[in-house]
């Protein structure tokens, strides 16, 4: 991104999803030779890093230099500590002796921790969708699910761990009706944590309540069509910190809506078993108020307020079912799936000072869920006539080759 006259070519060359820019009314300098600039040198970094200059010999040389004038204009209206941020960019003179441009303290300038934040709020959207489905027929549930996911790479938006666990409450009501048809409701509390491996001081967390009503029709659990579809609206509670020298810390509320259709067909292979197709498709509208960090003069504004996915996933199911004794039986499933993103691929940030607005940091995280493969297993026990326990565990990956692991364990009653 280059902007004005204010150039930093070695964000693009290091960080191509993160850029750095500054708008100036300035015209832009014609063909500026950017390998002429030494971003350890004081001309380029005037008192902020090199005290001994003189001011007057700062100015006579920025005279010969745009792009210090231009980071110059940008650090003009912050109090004197924005001094550690510059510095743990681009380091310091007479402590580093100009080895090279510091990766980490420009890691700790990237707002991707906003970013993982709402593709983690995703995430457990859709994780809640799967977890309802392994619910019985009827009756009240208790469910507890918990993914861990681990991204390895060089750069904060691919170098992270995230995690999401809770607890899923509910009921499903038969109407006699229509044979198989079934509805009812669900509550979840959830919690879900976001830690950056690049820069271990970035980190957030969230904590979250929803409510919402499901239906399922379902003539023959072993043979022939059925259809589920769910609607959930919830409230989070969230916060992340960051650090480099200083420490930034931002609170925020954040909104969610789900809606979800899935379907499938199952022909019986035996008298305990059977095989078929499953498709879905889940609409998921997370929103955020604004967000301010609070700490020091480089504390950054979020221009990011929100994010829509449409997600879809078409695969197949096996499924057997054995009854054991009068009351006791088992339920075993395997899935495999392929799910794919259509609108949220890629999250976009612009993060803005809050000391001026015209200087801003952009971050694009990718999002890993567009597309990949979901191998799931799981069975249901039942106990007696009223309580049955069940459980769940999956593994995802995608073309990179990352994996993550995700599992529920399910207690349900009917009376």
């Amino acid at each position: 991104m280059y902007q004005g006259s204010y150039y930093v070519p070695f964000v693009l060359v290091f960080l191509p999803s993160m850029a750095l820019g500054h708008e100036l009314p300035a015209a832009p300098v014609e063909n500026p030779d950017l390998s002429s600039y030494d971003f350890r040198q004081c001309d380029f970094i005037p008192e902020y890093s090199c005290p001994t200059r003189s001011r007057e010999a700062l100015i006579q040389k920025e005279e010969e230099s745009p792009a210090s004038r231009a980071l110059d204009r940008l650090v003009d209206r912050t109090r004197l500590n924005i001094r550690r941020m510059y510095i743990g960019l681009v380091g310091d003179d007479e402590r580093d002796e100009g080895e090279g441009i510091n990766l980490p303290g420009l890691f700790a300038h990237n707002p991707a921790i906003y970013n993982l934040m709402l593709l983690s709020s995703l995430q457990h959207e859709k994780q809640l969708t799967a977890a309802l489905e392994i619910r019985p027929a009827k009756g009240a549930f208790a469910l507890l699910y918990g993914e861990n996911r681990q991204r390895s790479g060089s750069t904060p938006e691919t170098h992270y761990n995230m995690a999401s666990y809770g607890l899923l409450l509910g009921a499903d009501l038969p109407l006699s009706a229509i044979e198989g048809l079934s509805v009812g409701w669900h509550a979840v509390i959830g919690r879900q944590t976001v830690k950056i491996r690049a820069t271990p001081t970035d980190k957030g967390d969230a904590n979250s309540v929803s409510a919402g009503l499901q239906m399922r029709y379902m003539p023959d659990s072993r043979r022939g069509g059925w259809v589920s579809s769910s609607l959930r609206v919830g409230r989070e509670a969230a916060q992340a910190t960051r650090e480099e020298e200083v420490l930034y810390r931002a609170e925020w509320k954040g909104y969610s809506k789900a809606l979800t259709l899935a379907g499938g067909y199952r022909w019986a292979l035996t008298e305990h078993s059977s095989l078929g197709p499953v498709v879905g498709m889940q609409y998921t509208r997370l929103t955020r108020n604004a967000i301010k960090e609070q700490g020091e003069a480089g504390a950054f504004i979020m221009g990011q307020r929100g994010v829509t996915s449409l997600r879809g996933q078409v695969g197949a199911e096996w499924q057997a079912q054995w009854a054991l004794t009068d009351k006791q039986s088992l339920h075993t499933w395997l899935q495999l799936l392929q799910e794919r993103e259509f609108k949220a691929k890629n999250l976009h940030e612009q993060a803005r000072f809050s000391f001026s607005t015209r200087q801003t940091f952009s971050s694009e995280v990718q999002n890993e869920g567009q597309r990949v493969f979901t191998l799931k297993t799981g069975g249901r026990y039942q106990l007696n006539e009223n309580w049955s326990v069940g459980a769940e565990v999956g593994r995802q990956w995608d073309k990179s080759h990352q994996t993550n692991l995700s599992g529920a364990i399910s207690v349900s009653a009917s009376f």
